[in-house]
């Protein structure tokens, strides 16, 4: 489960899924340190409502790979809502 911010990202060529969750503190996913990964989930609407909000997110990690971006970690996201502030 990821608890954090969900903020809008900017596209890279069409390589990224436009939308990114920010963890509080770097955290190692597949032995990698990272501060935020790319979030796939069919309903952009939901996700704009969730903009700049704390959110609780359950999925799955993948991998794609872009010719500008490289290796990238995605949550494939099968269930996001609004989390209690702390």
């Amino acid at each position: 489960d990821w608890s954090s911010d969900v903020c809008s990202s900017d596209p890279i060529g069409g390589e990224s899924t436009g939308w990114t969750i920010q963890t509080e503190s770097e955290i190692a996913v597949d032995g990698k340190q990272v501060n935020s990964v790319e979030v796939g989930y069919p309903d952009v609407t939901k996700l704009e409502k969730l903009a700049n909000k704390r959110v609780k997110a359950t999925g799955k990690i993948s991998h794609r790979h872009g010719v500008e971006t490289g290796d990238q970690l995605v949550l494939e996201v099968s269930s996001i809502k609004e989390a209690k502030a702390k």
